[in-house]
């Protein structure tokens, strides 16, 4: 097997990993593997400003180091199990994910995080060649288990189809005993990601079931790159205005323009990604001076 095959294999070894992460630990996962840079050969300890963190899951509350501590503790716990072949047999791969945190007990300054070493060769094949997308692309969904399927699809982006087994879907999403029923895991699981990459990322992707008998074993997906304008575009602006005008003279009393307003923020976002932003800006401005917050305002949207 060729170099570039192996580093393929390795990316979609871990692309299918059995791990079940909340919300806000599978962006934080994802947030770090952005920071490892393609031309990393070793890992190293890998620092996120403690502000970025803040400022990109809206941790609101006043005693930052205790939830930095939670988050930290937590993802420590949490084991990640990566099926793999090796010499001809099928073998699993099983451990945590981060091997250390180091911060600050003031919740200022850096998070430092350090990686298992086993995973080097596996999380390092996946950003050079999978993770190569936005990270605000997961930023506003709302499931883990819509992130994951966005990021499971994503790899397969370049080839646009991908079956899979629903039990090993189901395997790979940790959700085997919460889902027993298909048509349970199809409505709260499948749609869901369905609706949510559609509308938040840039791609979308539609499947095919395929049964045997009455029994939907295997789905084929087919992936398709998402026109985020368009799908903009499709909301008027006439809407978000008739729906919420007191919001729209909240951004504009940040000193937003008009012409900002309809040229970068809603021919650029949708309008309940707009809104999540405005709410965590208001709350923001309640508890720290801000003075130029027309700036502020667009930084949290990109």
């Amino acid at each position: 097997m060729t170099t570039t095959n192996l580093k393929i294999k390795k990316a979609h070894d871990l692309v299918t990993a059995r791990y079940s992460f909340s919300l806000i630990e599978i962006r934080l996962f994802t947030l770090i593997v952005s920071m490892i840079k393609d031309q990393d050969e070793d890992f190293e300890a890998y620092k996120i400003p403690i502000k970025q963190v803040i400022d990109t899951f809206w941790i609101t509350n006043k005693n930052i180091y205790a939830e930095i501590s939670d988050l930290t503790t937590s993802m420590l716990k949490k084991i990640i199990t990566i099926p793999i072949m090796e010499d001809g047999k099928k073998k699993e791969i099983k451990t945590a994910i981060v091997s250390s945190f180091k911060y600050n007990v003031d919740g200022r300054g850096v998070l430092e995080v350090t990686f298992q070493p086993i995973l080097k060769p596996y999380l390092l094949s996946l950003k050079n060649k999978f993770l190569l997308y936005d990270i605000k692309n997961i930023l506003k969904i709302n499931s883990a288990h819509s992130i994951r399927i966005y990021e499971f699809l994503k790899s397969y982006e370049g080839i646009g189809k991908r079956a899979v087994g629903v039990e090993e879907l189901k395997d790979m999403l940790c959700v085997s005993d919460k889902y027993r029923k298909y048509a349970n895991f199809k409505s709260r699981i499948l749609l869901k990601a369905q609706a949510e990459l559609k509308k938040h990322t840039d791609i979308q992707f539609e499947f095919d079931e395929l049964s045997f008998g009455r029994r939907v074993e295997n789905i084929i997906f087919y992936i398709h790159s998402n026109n985020r304008k368009q799908v903009i575009e499709a909301t008027p602006t006439e809407s978000f205005d008739s729906e919420w005008p007191q919001r729209q003279q909240m951004i504009l009393s940040f000193g937003i323009s008009l012409t900002v307003l309809q040229s970068q923020i809603l021919s650029q976002y949708d309008v309940g990604y707009i809104e999540q932003t405005l709410d965590y800006c208001l709350k923001y401005f309640k508890h720290t001076a801000v003075k130029h917050k027309s700036g502020f305002f667009l930084k949290a949207l990109k």
